[in-house]
């Protein structure tokens, strides 16, 4: 569910950055790009922060609703362990910076 909800929402928060990120590249002004990528970025992890907490919160009565059945004993799976969300973040971090050393 949250995956969903970063779906739908990352169409409406990646659109307003394109024509200014297409602007910086036309002109190779790579290091603006760069800043308006991480500035991304930094925003579809906090959106996905914020959408885990608040789906942790309302997710199983609205499926509860949605689908007529007690879906309580599986609310530690949709909400990741300490653990998994150590691994969440590292990975977004070591993929970003992997994709900007070659650059």
């Amino acid at each position: 569910m949250p995956a969903t909800m970063m779906v739908l929402a990352s169409q409406f928060i990646i659109h307003p950055f394109l024509v200014k990120m297409n602007n910086h590249l036309v002109k190779n002004d790579y290091m603006n790009f760069k800043k308006m990528v991480i500035k991304l970025c930094l925003i579809l992890f906090e959106f996905g922060l914020v959408c885990e907490l608040l789906l942790y919160v309302i997710g199983i009565p609205l499926l509860n609703l949605v689908y007529g059945i007690k879906l309580e004993k599986y609310i530690i799976e949709l909400f990741p362990s300490e653990i998994n969300f150590k691994k969440k973040v590292s990975s977004f971090f070591l993929s970003f910076h992997r994709f900007y050393r070659y650059r």
